[in-house]
């Protein structure tokens, strides 16, 4: 689109319904689907400028910014492995295309669910129907991770993109979490010594699995049917990856289920991991949150001062995703330290 190739101007204009109507129009009419008569951005705004169309339609378009044709590419192939399975409440692709204005602009063009994110009720939401959402997610996500992988363009039924993923971000790894400057500086001195090497991250005896890889609020919508929420719709599969089902566990629990470990428990128990997560899998967590490419740590120790008090990443990653928190605070420090 003229003059989107900048940052400050995507920023202004990619939510702007009346800047992209013409090029929603064109997308939908080369396709046959019309008449458009109401033309409107998202409620929750991403990364892609997004537009539903009479609710029937969800336009997305993918530029080159923030990593957009690689986005598309993912969902496209996401929206093709999903196809296979009639049970996930995923919208279905309807149409895919390119405008050439100004450079290439994929798009890809699905059908509309009715329902708002769980970011948008957050507040609204009781402790009950957050349960709900916790044991349907869980659910959901293993019955996501079942589906068979086939060859696609992107998404390949093999861990060398989960690999590539991890291996790219440990060369920097300390550097980039001191320069987010979230973690105690005794914890990111230990950083090196504590990451996995792959042999210990992958199991390659096992099959990587097909993840959302960002399953946050903004992303599960819900509907309201006789006082009771359910889950209308899965949304945004822009970072699908295949790899590792643990690292599903990010965005959902720092996320989707506001670092809840109660809920963290009922999503496990419902996806078929027992009643909690042990030890490996909170260690093998902890390396992915270090190596994950966003800052997935940013507001932890704000919400949880007391976790400063943690000395070492082994602690951190039990009282992250195992114990209680009480555990490995001040007054048990140094009893965190002798396993």
């Amino acid at each position: 689109m003229p003059g989107l190739e900048t940052v400050e101007l995507y920023q202004r204009l990619f939510t702007d319904a009346a800047h992209w109507m013409p090029f929603v129009e064109e997308a939908c009419r080369h396709h046959g689907l019309e008449p458009n008569a109401d033309i409107r951005t998202c409620p929750v705004p991403g990364t892609c400028p997004v537009f539903i169309v009479d609710e029937k339609y969800v336009v997305k378009f993918f530029g080159r910014l923030f990593n957009g044709h690689a986005s598309f590419a993912a969902e496209r192939d996401a929206f093709y492995l999903l196809a296979q399975d009639t049970e996930l409440p995923i919208p279905q692709l309807l149409a895919e295309g390119t405008l050439l204005t100004n450079g290439e602009w994929p798009y890809l063009i699905s059908e509309w669910r009715s329902g708002q994110s769980v970011g948008e009720l957050r507040g609204g939401l009781s402790r009950e129907t957050m349960t709900k959402v916790a044991a349907e997610t869980g659910r959901m996500a293993q019955h996501l991770h079942a589906l068979p992988l086939h060859v696609t363009k992107t998404l390949k039924p093999n861990w060398d993109a989960f690999a590539d993923l991890l291996e790219k971000q440990r060369p920097d790894c300390a550097k980039r979490h001191a320069e987010w400057g979230h973690l105690p500086p005794h914890l990111l001195e230990q950083i090196d010594a504590f990451l996995l090497p792959s042999s210990q991250l992958i199991n390659h005896r096992t099959s990587p699995k097909l993840l959302h890889a960002d399953l946050t609020a903004d992303h599960i919508l819900l509907e309201k049917e006789n006082d009771d929420w359910h889950i209308s719709a899965l949304i945004d599969f822009g970072d699908a990856i295949v790899g590792d089902p643990l690292f599903e566990l990010i965005p959902v629990y720092f996320d989707l289920l506001d670092r809840d470990k109660e809920l963290l428990g009922i999503f496990v128990a419902a996806y078929g991991l027992g009643e909690m997560l042990d030890h490996a899998q909170a260690l093998k967590l902890l390396n992915f949150c270090l190596l994950h490419p966003f800052d997935v740590l940013r507001d932890l120790f704000e919400r949880a001062p007391e976790g400063r008090e943690i000395l070492d990443l082994k602690s951190l990653a039990l009282w992250l995703w195992t114990t209680t928190e009480a555990n490995f605070v001040a007054g048990d420090r140094a009893d965190s330290t002798k396993s």
